[in-house]
């Protein structure tokens, strides 16, 4: 007798036999072999076929039950300890072709108020007819096939050469019984290497159930089919063949599918959003969307690129790369990509995937208008289909830094001539002065002042005037480009009043200052020939350079001392200051109106 326990029954109150049925009407009225029990296993009480139960516990050999077996005692024991028990077990039928029978025993604590204790309500139910119906359809091959051809599913048989002998009459995903009876189960596989495991599942050895298998439709699409198979034995034992069931659940996991591609490409949008909301800066809102793109593609590096309308690149590519790839990644080729994307002669659509070699590109466009490219490598998965989803929100976000670049320029550009203003000036000369604390060349700050600009703007009018002005600005960011790299500046601080710094750049800054001091005066003496004697304007230029730790408030203080004494001796020429470190403004000899202009612009006054 073998038999399987359910603990995982939860603790039940004790039967009140004045508040529900009396244990012993229960028990006459039940229909199967029942048993009311003291704890030490006394019979109190039995139904019509109640000899059947004891005779299926051994206890017609008249030894105390709790003697007789560990499933005998497990029943009395729910008496001592209040939880119910339910337990199955096989028994030999009396017939050796009957098989086995099969019961769930159920013991109930009840309590009967005989001065006892707990009593045990034992309650058994035939079981058999279930397993032996199932076992009589899988053994009757006749009646096996009438249900073939009643059933929904797909139903087949193999013989002992693993070729299907059989298949219900409705066949399955497209394929008709006529197609498959004496065909190879292999000739389903969606690739040639699944071919060996098709056969082992559908010639199963061992039974299968409820088992997940992808095979090739008729129309060479994968179809989904959730399968159950049992082997059939001859009268040695041996194997010859096997039957199994399987239903087409394609619809339902192409659903799911689907329901996964869209929570994967949601997902991917809210990464993109929320890592472009947790940044400040427009180009690290595209470092964290490139670094979301690697992680949702498994790419090997991501770039964005934002562009001009015209195509050309509006800045050097955000870009990340994964931990795993050499730091030194070369970029990819931008200009030939882009010239891929956007043939001269073709209209641009809203946005076009394409693969080029190892990459796979985006260019999104803003309004019609291309904003952007999006360039991956050795991306994995559905990768396409991802990136057409993300492609809108991806040119939000490059159009969104864009117009934060935007707004960061206007608010530290001159309107009129495009160099920096007064306030962005200062920023960036206090910021290189601290980058190079304690250099003895540290930089040189030029203080540009346009001789005689109220008489032109007088005499020919405020546009002539605003030309000369941005004519100058041209000549300072000429003179800038020309100089070794270094962080240079060039400002128009307010009327036609100018500012260059030189920075330090592996050479002597007080030389470079002249040069471009010398180079400014010399070209804007030909612009200004063109407006006559009458109103001739030059350039002053006082230049002072840095000494090693010298505040910022000082070192302007000198360059325009040094141009006011320029001003005062003729105008149109350029001085170098005094390396005196000890200036003050006290020192300068300047009114007390002059130190007020000081003392804003140190301030960073607009």
């Amino acid at each position: 007798m073998t038999s399987s326990a359910r603990s995982d029954l939860p603790p039940l109150e004790l039967i009140d036999d004045e508040a529900s049925i009396a244990p012993r009407a229960l028990l006459q009225r039940f229909r199967g072999p029942g048993l009311l029990l003291a704890q030490n296993g006394d019979v109190l009480a039995k139904n019509d076929a109640g000899d059947d139960l004891m005779t299926l516990l051994a206890a017609s050999s008249g030894q105390p039950l709790d003697q007789i077996s560990e499933t005998a005692n497990a029943f009395l024991n729910v008496g001592r300890t209040g939880t119910p028990l339910s337990k199955r077990i096989v028994v030999p039928a009396k017939a050796a072709d009957e098989g086995n029978l099969t019961y769930d025993i159920t013991a109930l604590p009840v309590d009967i108020s005989n001065g006892t204790g707990t009593s045990i309500l034992l309650l058994a139910r035939n079981v058999s007819l279930e397993g032996n119906l199932v076992e009589a359809l899988v053994s009757s091959r006749a009646l096996y096939r009438d249900l073939a051809d009643c059933s929904g599913d797909f139903v087949w048989e193999v013989d002992a050469s693993s070729r299907f002998s059989f298949v219900s009459p409705q066949g399955i995903v497209g394929y008709l019984p006529l197609a498959l009876n004496g065909a190879s189960p292999a000739g389903l596989a969606m690739d040639p290497h699944e071919a060996g495991h098709l056969v082992a599942l559908f010639g199963a050895r061992e039974p299968i159930t409820e088992t997940e298998v992808w095979i090739r439709g008729e129309d060479g699409n994968a179809a989904c089919l959730i399968a159950s198979v049992r082997p059939l034995t001859d009268d040695r034992g041996e194997w010859c063949g096997a039957r199994g069931v399987a239903r087409d659940v394609t619809a339902d996991r192409r659903r799911a599918r689907e329901l996964d591609e869209q929570r994967d490409d949601d997902a991917l949008i809210s990464a993109i959003a929320r890592a472009i909301q947790q940044e400040m800066q427009p180009r690290d809102m595209l470092r964290a969307a490139a670094r979301v793109l690697v992680t949702s593609f498994q790419a090997a590096a991501a770039w964005i690129l934002p562009l001009q309308a015209d195509g050309s690149p509006l800045k050097p590519a955000a870009r990340h790369v994964d931990s795993t790839m050499a730091t030194d990644l070369p970029d990819p080729d931008f200009a030939n990509l882009i010239d891929t994307a956007i043939p001269s002669d073709e209209q641009a659509q809203p946005y076009q995937i394409w693969r080029e070699g190892p990459f796979l590109c985006l260019l999104t466009h803003h309004w019609d208008v291309v904003n952007g490219l999006v360039v991956l490598l050795d991306t994995a998965g559905r990768a396409e289909a991802m990136l057409a989803h993300a492609a809108d929100h991806l040119s939000n976000a490059i159009e969104h830094a864009r117009q934060l670049r935007e707004l960061d320029r206007l608010s530290r550009t001159d309107e009129l001539t495009g160099l920096l203003n007064r306030r962005a000036f200062i920023a960036g000369v206090s910021e290189s002065l601290a980058m190079h604390t304690g250099e003895d060349a540290a930089g040189n700050l030029m203080f540009i002042d346009m001789d005689n600009f109220k008489a032109v703007n007088d005499t020919y009018g405020h546009p002539v005037g605003d030309a000369l002005l941005i004519s100058l600005s041209s000549l300072m960011g000429d003179a800038i480009a020309d100089l070794p790299s270094g962080d240079h500046l060039a400002a128009r601080l307010g009327g036609d009043e100018f500012a260059v710094w030189i920075g330090a750049c592996g050479e002597a800054p007080g030389a470079l200052a002249a040069l471009t001091a010398e180079r400014l005066v010399r070209a804007f003496n030909l612009i200004a020939a063109e407006y006559g004697e009458e109103v001739l304007p030059g350039l002053s230029i006082g230049i002072a350079s840095a000494n090693p730790d010298e505040k910022l408030q000082s070192l302007m203080a000198r360059a325009d001392q040094t141009l006011y004494q320029v001003k005062r001796s003729g105008k149109g020429t350029w001085k170098m200051a005094s390396e005196d470190k000890g200036m003050s403004f006290e020192e300068t000899g300047r009114s007390t109106g002059d130190m007020q202009t000081v003392g804003k612009l140190s301030e960073g006054a607009s």
